[in-house]
C-alpha cells in the first residue's frame, strides 16, 4: 500500500482511472476540513501536462452528487435500507442457493471498464473467477480491432503519443481525438509547429479537426476498407513501397498486392462517395512526407466490418517501412503481464456482451453480478436487459458509486467508493507512465472498495484459499515491479510517476515473426486473410445511418450528475431536413423495428446526406434508450458491436389532438 499519508488542506498527486485513451496525471486539493475542493491536470505529468477533461475537473462535484450511501434491498419499491452485514449474508444465502441448485453456469459476472484500476477492475474477480462464473467476452468497444489488427502484427502497439511531435505526417483516421484523446490531438499540434507536420483527417462528420486539418478526407460510413486498398494501390503504383523492408520484414506482400488491383480506383472511389484527386492527394501526402503516424480510432470498427476497416488501414504504413506506424491502442505494449492478476482458477462460460439483452432473456442465468458498467444504457438493446434485470427469475445485485439506471433495476445495490476515496493502479492503454492512485479523501458513503467485498464475501462462502485471500498489493508488486523502467515497486509506493518498459516496435508476434499481409490465421477464423470491401447496407433497415459517439463532458453514461443528462439532439443535414420538412429543434421520431427515440432537430452540415449523429448514449424525453435501435448482432470477426450501423427512419413527431 502507499506509504505516504495525505493531510486536509493539501494538494495530493493522483491519475484518473476512467475507461479513456489519456489517463491523466491530477492533482485533487482537499480543504481543511477533508473535502475535495478542485482537481486539475498535474502539470508535471510528461503527456497530460496540466490539461484535464471536463470530468475529471468535475469530479469535486460528483464525488458529493448521486452517490449509493449505503446497501439497499428493492431500489425500485420499498427501497429498504440495511447494513453491510445482512447484505453480505443475504447476497451469499442466494449465491449458495444458485449454485446448489443451478450450478455456476447460472452465475453472471457482468462487468466492464468504469473503473480502470488493477484492484477495481481485475483482482476481485478472483472470487468469480473461483465460483466458475459465467462472464462476458468484453467485445464491445475495441476488440473486433484488437482482433483484424492482430492477425497481421500479433500484439496491437504501436505509436507512442511523444513519437508524433516527430512525425512529418499524422492521419487522424476515424478518430475524433479533440474530444475524446485531447493531449493526443495537443501532441499532433505540436508536431505541426515544431515539425510543419501535416495533419489529415479521415472522418465522415465534419468535426473541429476536420476543419483544423490539412487535407479532409470525408468517406461514406463503413467504406474504410475500400478507401484504404485504393491508398495502398497508389503507393505502390507509384512505386512509394519499402522493398527492403517488405522483403526483409514481411510476409504475404504478393497476395496482398493481386487484392489491390482487383479493384479499380474509379470503383474505389465510387465507393467511398469521395473525388478521385482527394484519394491521390491523401496517397501523396502518405508517400511524400516520412515519417507518418496513423492514428485509427476505436470508434471507426463499431460496425458490420469495423475489424476489417482497422486492420486495413494498419497496413498502409507497413507499406512505407514503418514498424508499427500506426496507433490504435498500446496496453499490450508494455513489458507487462497480468494473467496473473484475476484469471486463474475454474473459469466460467463465456457469452456476447453485444447480444446480452437477449441471451438474458432466455433465463440461463438466476444471478447476476453487475460491477464497473451501466448495461441498460450502454449495451445494445438496453430495453431487453432492464427487462431482464427487473424480472423475478433473474437475483441481481449491483455494486455501483452512483445511481444508475442499471441499479435502480436490482434487488440489491451495494455501494462502492469513487477512485478518489480509494487506494489502486491504473495501467494506461496510450501513454507508459504510471503512478499509485492515493485515497484522496476519506470515503462519503458507507461505500466498500471491490477487494473488500470480496473478501467479505469469500468469508461468508468459505472460499478463504490463498489465491482468493493473497493480499492484492503483493500480487501487483510481483506483475507490475519488474516491468517499471526507472524505478522501482518502493519508489511507486513513495508516490514517484514511473515510466513502464515498452516492447520493441519491430517485434511481430505472429506464427512467422514477421508482419504479415496475409495471415494464414485469418482463414482458420473463417475469414479472408486480406481485408476485402464489403456492403454495409441495411435494406429495408431505414434511409438513414444513425451514427453515435462520446461527447468532451461525459464518460459513457457517466457525469450527468455534473452536467445534467445527455443531449438527445440530432443533427440532420440542411438537405434531408428540408426534404423531410424539418425545421431546427422541431421533435423528430428515429424509429426502426427494434424500437423509437425521440429527439430534438439540429440542422447542419456537420453531417453528409442521408447520415444522423447524435451524442451517446442518451435517454429520450419517453424515456427511450438511444441503444434500443443498435444492431445486437456481434460483428462476424472479434464479436464486436455495431453502433455506426444502425439504421433508422426519420419523421417529424406528430403531437396528438
Amino acid at each position: 500500500m502507499l506509504t505516504r499519508k495525505n493531510r486536509a488542506g493539501s494538494t495530493i498527486p493522483t491519475v484518473c482511472t476512467r475507461d479513456c485513451y489519456d489517463t491523466c496525471g491530477l492533482t485533487a486539493e482537499v480543504d481543511a476540513d477533508g473535502r475535495l475542493a478542485k482537481v486539475e491536470g498535474d502539470k508535471n505529468h510528461p503527456i497530460t501536462a496540466g490539461l484535464t477533461c471536463p470530468r475529471a475537473s468535475g469530479d469535486h462535484l460528483r464525488v458529493y452528487r448521486n452517490r449509493v450511501q449505503r446497501p439497499v434491498l428493492d431500489p425500485s419499491g420499498s427501497r429498504e435500507e440495511t447494513s453491510w452485514d445482512r447484505a453480505l449474508d443475504l447476497f451469499a444465502a442466494r449465491l449458495e442457493r444458485v449454485l446448489s441448485d443451478h450450478g455456476p453456469e447460472s452465475i453472471l459476472l457482468l462487468d466492464y471498464a468504469g473503473n480502470c484500476g488493477l484492484l477495481a477492475g481485475g483482482f476481485y474477480k478472483r472470487l468469480w473467477n473461483e465460483l466458475g462464473a459465467a462472464c462476458t467476452d468484453h467485445a464491445l468497444c475495441n476488440r473486433s480491432g484488437k482482433i483484424g489488427i492482430g492477425l497481421h502484427y500479433g500484439r496491437i502497439y504501436g505509436v507512442q503519443p511523444e513519437d508524433l511531435v516527430a512525425r512529418k505526417l499524422i492521419v487522424f483516421w476515424g478518430f475524433n481525438a479533440a474530444a475524446s484523446a485531447p493531449h493526443i490531438w495537443i501532441k499532433a499540434l505540436e508536431g505541426r509547429r515544431q515539425n510543419k507536420a501535416a495533419i489529415v483527417v479521415v472522418d465522415p462528420l465534419k468535426t473541429r479537426m476536420a476543419q483544423a486539418a490539412d487535407l479532409w478526407v470525408r468517406p461514406a460510413p463503413g467504406s474504410d476498407v475500400a478507401l484504404a486498398l485504393a491508398v495502398m494501390r497508389l503507393l505502390v503504383e507509384d512505386g512509394q513501397v519499402d522493398s527492403g523492408f517488405v522483403s526483409g520484414r514481411t510476409t504475404g506482400f504478393e497476395e496482398l498486392e493481386k487484392r489491390l488491383f482487383e479493384y479499380s480506383l474509379d470503383d474505389a472511389c465510387r465507393a467511398c462517395g469521395l473525388e478521385r484527386e482527394v484519394v491521390v492527394a491523401l496517397a501523396g501526402m502518405y508517400g511524400r512526407l516520412r515519417p507518418s503516424a496513423t492514428m485509427i480510432g476505436i470508434g471507426m470498427q463499431k460496425n458490420d466490418y469495423g475489424a476489417d476497416q482497422v486492420r486495413a488501414v494498419s497496413l498502409i504504413p507497413a507499406l512505407l517501412g514503418l514498424e508499427r506506424g500506426f496507433f490504435y491502442g498500446n496496453s499490450d505494449g508494455w513489458k507487462l503481464d497480468l494473467n496473473g492478476l484475476a484469471n486463474q482458477g475454474p473459469s466460467g462460460k463465456t457469452v456476447s456482451q453485444v447480444d446480452l439483452g437477449r441471451i438474458l432473456l432466455q433465463d440461463r442465468f438466476k444471478l447476476v453480478f453487475i460491477s464497473g458498467t451501466n448495461p441498460v444504457v450502454t449495451l445494445p438493446r438496453g430495453g431487453q436487459i432492464q427487462q431482464a434485470l427487473s424480472a423475478k427469475g433473474i437475483f441481481t445485485v449491483v455494486h455501483d458509486t452512483h445511481w444508475s439506471q442499471t441499479a435502480r433495476c436490482a434487488d440489491l445495490v451495494l455501494p462502492a467508493l469513487t477512485y478518489l476515496e480509494k487506494e489502486d493502479l491504473v495501467i494506461p492503454w496510450t501513454h507508459p507512465y504510471v503512478r499509485i492512485n492515493p485515497r484522496v479523501i476519506r470515503p462519503v458513503t458507507e461505500g466498500r472498495t471491490e477487494v473488500e467485498l470480496m473478501g467479505g464475501l469469500a468469508a461468508r462462502l468459505g472460499r478463504t484459499g490463498a489465491w482468493v485471500s493473497q493480499d492484492p498489493w503483493q500480487v501487483l508488486a510481483q506483475l507490475v515491479g519488474p516491468a517499471l523502467e526507472d524505478g522501482t515497486w518502493e519508489d511507486l509506493q513513495d508516490g514517484k510517476l514511473l515510466r513502464l518498459r515498452c516492447r520493441e516496435s519491430g517485434s511481430y508476434q505472429t506464427p512467422s515473426g514477421r508482419l504479415e499481409f496475409a495471415p494464414a490465421g485469418a482463414k482458420k477464423l473463417g475469414w479472408e486473410p486480406v481485408p476485402l470491401p464489403r456492403v454495409t447496407g441495411a435494406e429495408g433497415e431505414g434511409r438513414f445511418r444513425w451514427l453515435t459517439s462520446a461527447t468532451a463532458r461525459y464518460t459513457h453514461s457517466q457525469f450527468q450528475e455534473v452536467y445534467g443528462p445527455i443531449d438527445d439532439r440530432v443533427t440532420i443535414n440542411p438537405l434531408d431536413a428540408a426534404a423531410l420538412k424539418i425545421n431546427q429543434d422541431d421533435l423528430v421520431i428515429l424509429s426502426n423495428r427494434q424500437g423509437r427515440f425521440v429527439a430534438r432537430a439540429g440542422i447542419s452540415d456537420k453531417v453528409p446526406p442521408g447520415i444522423l449523429w447524435s451524442a451517446r448514449p442518451a435517454v429520450d424525453r419517453e424515456g427511450n434508450f438511444q441503444n434500443q435501435l443498435v444492431p445486437a448482432t456481434p460483428q462476424a470477426l472479434g464479436g464486436g458491436s455495431r453502433f455506426n450501423s444502425t439504421w433508422v427512419d426519420l419523421e417529424p413527431y406528430q403531437t396528438s389532438g
